[in-house]
């Protein structure tokens, strides 16, 4: 792999690693729960991607108050089951589902009742093409929708 002078983290913001360096420390999104994930880390025109293990959890987002809530899709892109996080403001039906670009609901993470409060549903999309989609919360009249991508 070819080195430059520096490279580039676009992972969460740009880091500067200098031409040499093994090691570079940063923050990033790593989703709601430990394990492994990929980064991916670009090198010029190139990038390559690396398996990391998450040791720890810190600065989750929180939903904001009193007010119907999705929150993005973490890690993004997804490859294997993570968290769909939502928040209500008060009880609530809840349909939660994953759509293609077409318009058809592909998977259905929760349809039913909820409590006021923070929540979340398990999605796996092990069983998906690889692509985008739509995380669409419908709960009170309202919806809330965050992008997701899926990638092998």
């Amino acid at each position: 792999m070819p080195v430059a002078t520096t490279t580039a983290l676009a992972f969460p913001a740009a880091v500067t690693v200098p031409q040499g360096a093994t090691l570079a420390q940063f923050q990033g999104t790593a989703g709601s729960t430990t394990g492994t994930e990929t980064i991916y880390i670009y090198l010029g025109p190139n990038y390559v991607s690396r398996e990391v293990e998450i040791m720890g959890l810190v600065g989750v987002d929180q939903a904001p108050a009193g007010a119907l809530w999705l929150g993005p899709i973490a890690p993004n892109p997804v490859r294997r089951a993570t968290q769909v996080a939502f928040a209500l403001p008060v009880s609530a039906e809840v349909r939660l589902a994953v759509h293609d670009l077409v318009g058809r609901s592909v998977a259905t993470l929760a349809d039913r009742g909820f409590p006021a409060g923070a929540h979340g549903a398990r999605w796996d999309p092990v069983m998906m093409r690889p692509g985008l989609y739509l995380v669409r919360l419908e709960a009170l009249g309202e919806t809330r929708v965050v992008k997701a991508v899926v990638t092998r």
